[in-house]
């Protein structure tokens, strides 16, 4: 029999519980074991508690207020499956107290997977959602598995009064695999964290009619639209939920997770592909919540699916990727007449090359309501930032769940939630708070209602109502940073003011330091600051041309690569054997830009070379050089080593797995350009700075007013 629990584990918090649950099973069995041994035995209890709650009731309603007495009367009724309607019954040998006190340790692993057989045959809802003779297949230690069942069954509603007990306790172990396993899947679709999955919910509002998952994995979408629907006071027995998923475990797993719920499903009957076999092929839907695979190649042979009726209207997606047949599929189930569905997309999706054919028939057929993205660091097996998409088959003015909605006909809302990213738990994971979640729904539904204005609906670096003839001309782009505007505070910086302010307050520097700072002081005097100084905004491709200059001679030079921090260092990447007449060259003088980004902090890698001998530089990066004459090269490269050109960089960047900048997109950069007597001051300022070491921590507040690059970044000029 399994041990009986200690009296002194009772203080034990819920979270120690579960790590102690994974703690015994390290290096005991394998990855994808463990998840299903202790998503099983927590099923059990959990069946098991519904099973005693149900029981307590029933003797209550027969005793109190039947007024029976007749022992065998309440045991004949204890044991009658049909007493348990909104639960399961559980035969003696199926329930988790007769596995702690009736059965001997080595029995154990067998005498689980019977109550499991015996489960699944004697209940339509539960057939499927459990695997057989997993104790016995997985070679578990019946010592272990005790251990584990002592752990587990510290677990109950009465101790931890949580709302949600069950999920706190699925979602825990789903996570905790999700971040560890691949799953033969793609990465991202096994688990999807909660918050996103209410910001989904609290953006399509599920509150009756059909819900469709067509890659549901563990069921996530359908816990959180039931979840929403009994917060919002609303009858959860008014949501259908529909389903489909192509993995075996994991359907098995959203089997589990919806049964031990109590949430009625039809997820088809079995595991199997949407594309190749979807199982609600005449069902039309109220609403679908969906987390697809991202950038899913090879979904279809070249021959397969080329006229299937889900892509009517609309070129058939590709083999190389299939975010658009997952949004074909998901704009053919809805519901024609009042259907809304949130589904997430790899950042890819908005701009894909080989997919802008789909992209404006949807955005011409009025079918895309709104483009969120979300910040990086959400998911546990990836660190990607992905796509918010709503679609919505009816943006005309009518009255949806109470609310009155205007025409938002061939208007798209878009939003950026990138920067959102400091709500961080578990060490790196980022999540929505409510307060995040309610912002977000609050523009949209004030986007939506007859009192806003959608020409002029925005604020910056968040949100902005755009019109379809606008993204036409952004040749359907749907990148929100596209549309939304970034302030860029160096635009604003008023080089008059701040040279008079600097000039008075080095002034009184140089009481201190006269000889250390000679050259500095003259730097900054040699401008009459009653002179006109203008300052306007010119775009990099009118200051900047790129330079084509392959080592065709196949010159013997330094290979050099830029780091995040913009200085010019030799390549780490493996040059032995390599081609060089394939490298480009780099001289004095010019710049070196590479669209690879690493993050908001350390964004845009664009440095000026200054050495005086020739470089060699990969063909993944470009060459620029000067060529208008109002512009200082050194004063330009100051300009960029600016925390806000990396924000701008990192805001105008489109991709997912890594922010990407094209040469394009970055030559329409503007940036300020005073005149060429200020910006020699700037450049002449920097370059002392080097040399100057005495009152550089003085001088940091004062000079860093000229440009915010300037005391941070005082060393790349010579």
């Amino acid at each position: 029999m399994a041990k009986k629990q200690n009296t002194q584990n009772k203080e034990l918090k819920l979270e120690d519980i579960l790590f102690n649950c994974r703690d015994i099973l390290r290096g005991k069995i394998g990855l994808s074991n463990k998840r299903d041994i202790l998503l099983t035995l927590t099923f059990l209890k959990f069946l098991d508690e519904k099973f005693q709650k149900r029981r307590g009731e029933i003797i209550n309603d027969l005793k109190n207020n039947q007024g029976i007495t007749d022992e065998r009367f309440i045991n004949m009724q204890l044991e009658n499956p049909s007493s348990y309607f909104d639960s399961f019954y559980l035969p003696e040998d199926c329930r988790f107290s007769y596995f702690i006190d009736k059965v001997e340790q080595k029995d154990l692993p067998v005498t689980i997977d019977n109550a499991v057989s015996t489960l699944m045959n004697q209940n339509e809802r539960l057939k499927g959602s459990l695997p057989s003779k997993l104790m016995v297949d997985s070679r578990i230690e019946p010592k272990v598995l005790a251990q584990l069942l002592d752990e587990i069954n510290k677990i109950s509603s009465e101790k931890f009064q949580e709302k949600d007990l069950i999920g706190h306790v699925y979602e825990y172990f789903l996570r905790t695999f999700a971040v560890s396993m691949k799953d033969d899947k793609e990465e991202g679709e096994f688990y999807t964290p909660q918050s996103i999955v209410e910001l989904i919910a609290a953006m399509i509002e599920p509150m009756d009619g059909s819900v469709y998952d067509p890659c549901c994995g563990s069921g996530g979408m359908f816990v959180q639209s039931v979840k929403f629907v009994e917060a919002h006071g609303g009858n959860t027995r008014a949501v259908q939920v529909f389903g489909q998923e192509s993995n075996p475990e994991t359907y098995r797993l959203a089997r589990m997770n919806l049964a031990v719920r109590g949430i009625s499903n039809d997820l088809g009957g079995q595991n199997a592909s949407t594309f190749t076999n979807d199982l609600h092929k005449t069902r039309k839907m109220d609403y679908v919540m969906a987390n697809p695979p991202f950038n899913l190649k090879k979904w279809r042979t070249e021959e397969e699916l080329k006229d299937d009726p889900r892509w009517a209207g609309y070129a058939t997606p590709p083999v190389s990727n299939a975010n658009y047949a997952w949004i074909l599929h998901i704009l053919n189930k809805l519901e024609p007449t009042n259907g809304i569905a949130g589904f997430l997309l790899a950042n890819g999706a908005l701009s894909d090359e080989d997919t802008i054919s789909i992209r404006q028939k949807l955005i011409e057929n009025d079918k895309i309501e709104a483009i969120i993205i979300l910040p990086r660091n959400m998911f546990y097996s990836t660190d990607i930032s992905v796509t918010l998409w709503i679609l919505n088959q009816n943006k005309k003015e009518r009255v949806w769940h109470n609310r009155k909605q205007r025409d938002r006909s061939y208007e798209i809302l878009f939003m950026d939630l990138r920067k959102w990213d400091d709500n961080i738990y578990e060490k790196k994971y980022v999540q929505f708070s409510k307060e995040q979640i309610d912002k977000v729904v609050s523009v949209y539904q004030n986007w939506q209602s007859p009192n806003c204005d959608g020409t002029n609906y925005a604020e910056p670096e968040f949100y902005r109502s755009v019109g379809t003839y606008e993204i036409e001309k952004n040749g359907w782009s749907l990148v929100p940073s596209r549309y939304i505007e970034f302030v860029d505070q160096d635009k604003y910086l008023d080089y008059e003011s701040i040279i008079k302010e600097s000039k008075k307050e080095i002034q009184q520097l140089l009481e201190e330091q006269k000889n250390d700072i000679k050259e500095l002081e003259n730097a900054l005097l040699e401008i009459d600051t009653n002179d006109n100084i203008s300052n306007y905004a010119i775009a990099l491709k009118d200051i900047l041309t790129i330079v084509n200059n392959t080592n065709s001679k196949g010159y013997d030079y330094p290979f050099m690569g830029v780091n995040i921090d913009k200085d010019f260092v030799p390549t780490v990447a493996n040059i032995s054997n390599v081609d060089k007449r394939k490298y480009n060259v780099i001289k004095k003088g010019q710049f070196v830009f590479s669209g690879m980004q690493t993050g908001r902090d350390k964004c845009i890698r664009f440095s000026l070379y200054n050495n005086d001998t020739p470089a060699l530089l990969s063909p993944a990066y470009t060459i620029l050089e000067v060529k208008n004459e109002n512009v200082l090269p050194e004063y330009l490269f100051i300009n960029f080593l600016s925390k806000e050109k990396d924000r701008l960089g990192w805001f105008y960047s489109d991709g997912s797995v890594r922010a990407n900048l094209d040469i394009q997109r970055f030559l329409e950069i503007k940036i300020p350009v005073p005149s060429i007597e200020v910006q020699n001051t700037m450049v002449s300022v920097y370059k002392n700075l080097n040399s100057i070491t005495s009152i550089s921590q003085k001088s940091k507040g004062i000079i860093g007013k000229l440009c915010p690059a300037l005391v941070q970044y005082a060393k790349h000029i010579n």
